[in-house]
């Protein structure tokens, strides 16, 4: 992994958007949420929406593979109601998994920042999930979403850099100019 950013910047971000991170929610039988990847990254990653469901479906413990449920970017009503009824989401790569994680729902992706954070896969959906540090995740993303004014100031380039894999550190003074 890449250097550790500095603390502060996420806590921005959640002021900003109402974001609160609250406590693990028991897992009591609710739904397995599937998210499929959205056209754009099924074209991308060269997969068909019915063969990821499938294989998605087929890798979860066979105790959970009644209970699953999609719901597909765009579907009506808000990806906050359905992510607080699931015990689980498995996502391809979306902010829902993000989102499921703030609300204490754990959540496993297949693809991307969530994927390489905490290395869960379906097959692992009956383990305990919430033993992995959530907050690590939102801090190092944090960094790695910027505003208009820091990628013209230079910030987003030089924190990509500083966060490249063996990169001693994160240098903050690089930064903070």
């Amino acid at each position: 992994a890449g250097a550790t950013p500095p603390a502060g910047r996420f806590e921005k971000f959640a002021n900003r958007f109402g974001v609160t991170v609250r406590p693990w929610k028991p897992a009591l039988g609710g739904y397995v949420l599937l998210c499929p990847p959205t056209v754009g990254l099924q074209t991308f990653y060269k997969i068909l929406e019915h063969d990821w469901i499938r294989q998605t479906v087929d890798r979860l413990p066979a105790a959970l593979r009644g209970r699953a449920k999609v719901r597909r970017k765009g579907d009506p009503g808000e990806a906050s109601d359905v992510v607080r009824g699931a015990s689980l989401v498995v996502v391809h790569s979306s902010k829902v998994a993000f989102d499921a994680l703030a609300t204490g729902v754990p959540a496993i992706a297949s693809e991307g920042i969530v994927a390489q954070w905490n290395g869960r896969t379906p097959e692992e959906a009956g383990e305990d999930l919430t033993k992995c540090d959530r907050m690590a995740l939102f801090h190092y993303a944090s960094w790695c979403q910027f505003t208009y004014k820091e990628i013209e100031s230079g910030l987003a380039w030089r924190a990509a850099l500083a966060l490249q894999v063996g990169s001693p550190a994160f240098p903050v003074e690089a930064l903070v100019r």
